[in-house]
């Protein structure tokens, strides 16, 4: 008899005891980080030009502080080091943010590498085939603000042989490339893409 009697003390004393009888909530899984929001076959150029060649891309990170995104190309080239863009490449990467569309481009000449809007930065990689603008949000039109979790949806990648004069695409599109995204990204979401 005291052997249940003490048996059913502990017992009702681990119950009162908050958290006593019930393990430790898990911590949430982290979300994968996202990577290849925008893909696109390779060879889909009608002058056969790789520099042009879209294969994909992503929006690498966006915050209050700067927006990145990536274009991965089937073949990056310096300007004149493929016969299909001889004057070099215009590149351009098209979100829409609250209704709005937001732009980021690229025009690589002989002269050297522009970016815009603004103040934007970047890379051309022909190691990697890949191209990196990086903007802040006050290079924008309007200042846009980027909130954690809103969605930027509608991504468009194109690219077309580089004006040799001024940052624009031609307008004969015959040697461009267009990829659409089928994936939105939330601001603040991790990207498989290193940094740095």
């Amino acid at each position: 008899m005291r052997t249940r009697t003490a048996l059913a003390a502990a017992t009702a004393a681990a119950l009162a005891i908050p958290g006593a009888a019930t393990a430790a909530p898990r911590p949430a899984a982290k979300p994968k980080p996202l990577c290849n929001l925008v893909t696109d076959p390779s060879g889909d150029v009608a002058t056969g030009a790789k520099a042009t060649d879209i294969v994909g891309g992503d929006i690498v990170s966006v915050d209050g502080r700067k927006v990145t995104v990536l274009i991965r190309l089937a073949k990056a080239a310096a300007p004149g080091g493929d016969t299909g863009t001889p004057t070099g490449g215009f590149y351009q990467f098209q979100f829409t943010h609250n209704g709005v569309g937001v732009t980021l481009s690229a025009h690589v000449t002989q002269a050297g590498t522009s970016f815009s809007p603004g103040k934007a930065t970047g890379s051309y990689d022909v190691a990697t085939n890949s191209l990196t603008i990086t903007a802040s949000p006050g290079d924008f039109p309007g200042g846009p603000v980027f909130k954690k979790g809103e969605l930027l949806t509608d991504l468009v990648i194109r690219t077309d042989v580089g004006n040799p004069t001024v940052p624009i695409g031609t307008t004969l599109h015959i040697a461009g490339d267009t990829a659409q995204g089928t994936k939105p990204y939330p601001v603040g979401a991790s990207s498989c893409v290193r940094q740095g």
